[in-house]
């Protein structure tokens, strides 16, 4: 059966083609899952990973989520998406009933970034936590990806708290360069970041 027909059935709630689909692209599924957890250093939810597996066809299934596939020729990566929202979802929820806390001064990056420099509050609950390092690890991300002086620029400027002065004495350009730079550099990952909030 073609991926057209199979879908097709699927969102007829035709069961036999659905055991189909989930045998066919359950691989996918757990791939995406295992990449997330490994992404989150959430390693010990790997035996989970089943679990979470299931939470994404049972989700696709009850919600008839298929029917908003508009071409099938996403259907991949539109299954890695579903299951990497549906990976994190699980990862909050568990978080949330293991009452885990994270400490203000954990690091969470190679520079040295910790929760207390991005949030003021002392009280934070583990579902923000989860958050917030989630979106530090989309901008650490896009961030590797520049290339050249807008990367530098910016990890000066961004991660190493140096004026846009001091950046343009390390980096020996104007300081009209550097301010230009960083511009381009953040529209970038900004940019890179809507991007995955779209997809």
């Amino acid at each position: 059966m073609n991926p057209e027909e199979l879908v097709e059935k699927c969102i007829r709630r035709d069961k036999v083609a659905w055991n189909e689909f989930v045998l066919r692209y359950k691989s996918i599924v757990k791939r995406a899952c295992c990449y997330k957890l490994n992404k989150l250093n959430s390693r010990s939810l790997m035996s989970e990973s089943d679990d979470i597996v299931q939470e994404v066809f049972l989700g696709i299934w009850e919600d008839n989520k298929l029917t908003k596939l508009k071409d099938l020729s996403c259907l991949k990566p539109w299954l890695v998406i579903v299951t990497i929202r549906t990976t994190l979802n699980y990862c909050k929820k568990r978080w949330k009933e293991q009452q885990k806390t994270v400490s203000l001064n954990q690091s969470l990056s190679e520079d040295g970034f910790t929760l207390e420099d991005l949030i003021p509050s002392k009280a934070l609950n583990p579902s923000k936590a989860f958050e917030v390092k989630e979106r530090m690890e989309r901008i650490q991300d896009r961030v590797k990806m520049l290339k050249g002086k807008e990367r530098r620029a910016l990890e000066l400027n961004l991660y190493r708290g140096k004026r846009q002065s001091e950046v343009a004495k390390v980096m020996d350009i104007p300081v009209s360069a550097v301010s230009s730079l960083i511009a381009r550099a953040k529209r970038k990952v900004k940019s890179g970041i809507k991007e995955y909030q779209l997809v």
